[in-house]
């Protein structure tokens, strides 16, 4: 198999360190390394039962296609009503979300651990230091499993506390220790009297790079020649509201400038505003619906979209009438808006292996869809070199995950357009804003807005 520079010493340092945190740019085939690892650490240590924890769709279907591609066994996929036997030997992939269930079936609530090789695909889901689905079965793989190796392209997203429990998960205790109070105290102090923002101590930063230096590699795209990745050109676009939804938003805009300006702390009051502008700077409206129980017994809730004006549909249509009609990725944040797009553009909204085929086969020129469905595990360079986001997003790491999706090595052109359509003197200026300072997450946005409004 041959691998590139990157690939190769992604290898070369995954064969040397048991306990692996991979930092990787989009697009530098981190998939293909670790199928190849499997084999290398097979002729070395013997039979590698490994086990691939990652999202759904890369879980249910990249990594057998990805394995299908480049000649090497299909991945058996821990997945459905009654799930396959755990095979020697082999690898098997498994949800995030099927972690607890793995603990039950599959680890025996912890008196038996099939899997001598871990790799956490989108380390990155293990961000949160209470989450019940990795505490589940982190301290089983710490205990029983040699290796583990942990791959992202987004490590910090919201800042450096992201680190504490990726690390853990990949690293046990032995790093940053257990507890994520202790260490948080120890390298960073909190900004407000309710502690619910901390900043680095000085010289935290590079204390704690220190710790990991061991267990960590970062394999940067503009480090290696012979990848090729396409640049991410960023293109904002103006769009102007009708007079009609001027006036409506003005009113929303006008009670959010009151609860920011008088009730900055009140976050859930503001962040019910910030939403409802956000809905009317696409021109609809989100009514909540009532909630009920399903036949699961889980508890449901259908929420009642209004559409009030066509503009940001309008908008894009005119957008790739001047681009010359390339094929296109549209992305949009709302269920309803993403419906009203595909019907007007004639486009495909389901993604699926067919779906992504026919992409990347040249045979659809639309794809519509909501960023969770696209932003981890899809390669689509072959389809286009566009991305237009109809809704902008205040997550840099779901931002830049979605544009990686064509940001990678193909047979199209140098670079990835991304164009952002910003509704004119609107909420979703802040929006940029924040993703222009790298901001993640609706606490980050009202703290841009407020810093805004200062200045009206």
């Amino acid at each position: 198999m041959g691998l590139n520079k990157a690939q190769q010493d992604f290898l070369a340092a995954a064969v040397t360190t048991p306990r692996l945190y991979v930092v990787g740019s989009c697009g530098i085939g981190k998939t293909l390394v670790c199928l190849e690892l499997a084999k290398t650490l097979a002729i070395l240590e013997g039979p590698q039962t490994t086990l691939v924890v990652a999202p759904p769709r890369v879980a249910r279907f990249s990594w057998s296609a990805e394995a299908a591609k480049w000649g090497y066994p299909e991945p058996i996929v821990l997945n459905g009503a009654k799930w396959p036997d755990v095979v020697p030997g082999r690898l098997h992939t498994v949800t995030y979300n099927g972690l607890q269930r793995l603990r039950k079936d599959v680890l025996k609530d912890g008196r038996k651990c099939p899997f001598n090789f871990v790799i956490f695909d989108e380390v990155t889901f293990c961000k949160n230091p209470s989450g019940n689905r990795i505490n589940s079965v982190r301290r089983i793989f710490d205990k029983h499993c040699p290796r583990i190796l942990g791959m992202t392209g987004t490590p910090i997203s919201t800042g450096m506390l992201d680190l504490f429990a990726q690390i853990r998960t990949v690293c046990g205790p032995s790093v940053f220790g257990e507890a994520f109070t202790q260490w948080r105290f120890k390298y960073f102090y909190p900004t407000d009297f309710n502690q619910y923002n901390w900043a680095l101590k000085p010289g935290a930063r590079q204390a704690i790079l220190d710790e990991i230096k061991p267990h960590y590699a970062i394999f940067h795209a503009d480090e290696y020649d012979d990848l090729h990745i396409p640049n991410i050109v960023e293109h904002d676009v103006d769009v102007v509201m009708p007079p009609s939804m001027k006036k409506r938003y003005g009113e929303t805009n006008r009670e959010l400038k009151k609860r920011l300006r008088s009730a900055t702390d009140d976050t859930v009051t503001a962040s019910v505003v910030v939403q409802k502008a956000l809905q009317l700077a696409n021109g609809m409206i989100i009514e909540r619906g009532e909630e009920y129980f399903d036949a699961a017994g889980k508890v449901r809730r259908d929420d009642i979209t209004h559409m009030l004006d066509d503009f940001k549909v309008v908008a894009v249509k005119k957008l790739l009438k001047s681009l010359g009609d390339p094929n296109a990725l549209i992305i949009c944040n709302y269920r309803g808006d993403k419906a009203r797009m595909a019907k007007a553009l004639g486009a495909e909204t389901s993604i699926t292996d067919d779906t992504v085929n026919r992409w990347n086969a040249g045979k659809i020129n639309r794809i519509v869809a909501h960023h969770g469905s696209l932003s981890h595990g899809l390669n689509l360079q072959g389809g286009g070199r566009t991305v237009i986001w109809a809704t902008p997003v205040y997550s840099d790491d779901v931002y830049h995950q979605t544009n990686s999706r064509l940001a990678r090595p193909g047979p199209l052109a140098d670079a990835v357009n991304v164009y952002r359509l910003i509704a004119r003197d609107t909420v979703e200026e802040g929006v940029i804003e924040t993703l222009r300072s790298r901001g993640q997450g609706l606490k980050a946005l009202l703290k841009t807005l407020v810093e805004m409004q200062r200045l009206v």
